[in-house]
């Protein structure tokens, strides 16, 4: 049988089209195979296999269907003992904390994500325990039913120990902030009463009471008092921290006449002032009785005023300033010593800071005196603050509530 010369022509051009297509399907094969080969895969497959998170996919019946490498690992187990097998079978140790969080997003299509679960590991017949951060997420089929979990899972072990260690250490701190606090307490009382003797007798002694003293015995009964007296002040800066310290700062405000508190404070302050030559002057602008604990505000002020004389030169100059502003006393001490640098002023009111060491332990200090005023100042219902600058001296202010 013979065909037309045209026929006989598109027959052969389809049959070379064929061969070339086999080739290229040959072609295609072999870089297929090379590329199995030699490791390539997708980039979604490659993301599975090295994400150091756990992922798996278990069906509607619990049965895993798929897990990547990590999860494996995690499981440690081998991919025929968790591929196509129920959770039950796969996972014996977590199926009982497991199956609830993947039934119930299997029942509400909502996902659950961050649920710790511990689980108990034997290794060489040595249990040890470790702590997984699990999540399930819902998969939804064509239908748009969901039909499967992918769940996924990071071995939080040393993140929780880690924790545990940090709870512990601060427990222990606090264990040890308790006991110094207990410590200062006692020790402070206990302090309290053999300097109370020491200065009782050394006033006898400076009175006279026990025969008349020569001038040097007078200068040395002098310095003992002055002594005792430092002593019992730092004793009580300690007693009034702990108190602070443990919530036991207990105030009683009555109608006081703020104005003869201050003065009965520049009364009290003034030898130490002109021992350097300084001058105290005092203005109030003050209605006539302000709600305030009177002992307490005289502690603040005297503080001030002694951190003022202490750290302002010979023949320097502190004011002490005192007027209402809306409903609110404010006090105002100030002085032109050495002043304190910008970035020393947030240490100030700071328990146990102080700033220039030569200066401080020169008039000594326990660096108390600020942080006791502040806490009694805002146990008032007020607040207290600081204005300077070096060489140009410092403003300590406070405010009080009239009422």
């Amino acid at each position: 049988m013979s065909y037309p010369t045209s026929m006989q022509g598109e027959t052969e051009q389809l049959r070379g089209e064929v061969e070339r297509l086999k080739g290229e399907l040959r072609r295609a094969r072999r870089e297929l195979r090379r590329g199995n080969e030699n490791g390539r895969r997708s980039l979604p497959e490659r993301i599975l296999a090295e994400v150091p998170v756990g992922m798996g996919y278990l069906d509607a019946d619990l049965v895993f269907r798929w897990v990547n490498p990590a999860c494996r690992a995690l499981f440690e187990r081998r991919p025929e003992a968790v591929l196509d097998r129920p959770l039950a079978e796969a996972l014996p140790q977590l199926a009982g904390l497991l199956t609830p969080v993947l039934q119930q997003v299997l029942s509400t299509g909502r996902p659950v994500i961050g649920q710790e679960l511990p689980l108990c590991r034997s290794h060489n017949g040595r249990d040890t325990m470790s702590y997984w951060d699990v999540s399930a997420v819902p998969l939804h089929g064509p239908d748009g039913e969901v039909d499967g979990v992918l769940l996924v899972d990071v071995d939080v072990s040393a993140i929780v120990a880690s924790e545990r260690a940090q709870r512990r250490e601060v427990e222990n701190l606090r264990t040890v902030d308790r006991y110094k606090d207990e410590f200062l307490s006692v020790i402070s009382h206990e302090l309290r009463t053999p300097l109370n003797l020491v200065v009782g007798f050394a006033s006898l002694l400076d009175d006279e009471a026990a025969g008349a003293l020569n001038e040097r015995q007078h200068e040395f009964v002098g310095k003992i008092l002055n002594g005792a007296d430092r002593m019992l002040i730092l004793v009580n800066d300690l007693l009034d921290f702990a108190k602070i310290k443990a919530g036991r700062l207990d105030l009683a405000p009555v109608p006081t006449p703020y104005g003869e508190l201050l003065q009965e404070v520049i009364d009290t302050m003034r030898p130490l002032a002109d021992d350097k030559g300084q001058t105290l002057e005092l203005t109030t602008e003050l209605p006539k009785l302000v709600d305030l604990d009177g002992p307490r505000i005289m502690q603040v002020v005297t503080n001030l005023v002694s951190n003022a004389i202490k750290f302002t030169g010979p023949g320097g100059l502190i004011k002490i300033n005192a007027y209402l502003a809306g409903d609110d006393v404010v006090t105002q001490v100030s002085d032109t010593g050495m002043g304190i640098a910008t970035e020393e002023l947030p240490k100030l009111f700071q328990r146990f800071q102080q700033l220039d060491m030569s200066a401080t332990r020169r008039a000594g200090g326990t660096g108390l005196g600020l942080a006791i005023s502040k806490a009694l100042v805002e146990a008032h219902g007020g607040h207290i603050n600081v204005v300077s600058e070096p060489e140009a001296g410092s403003t300590f202010y406070f405010t009080l509530p009239l009422q």
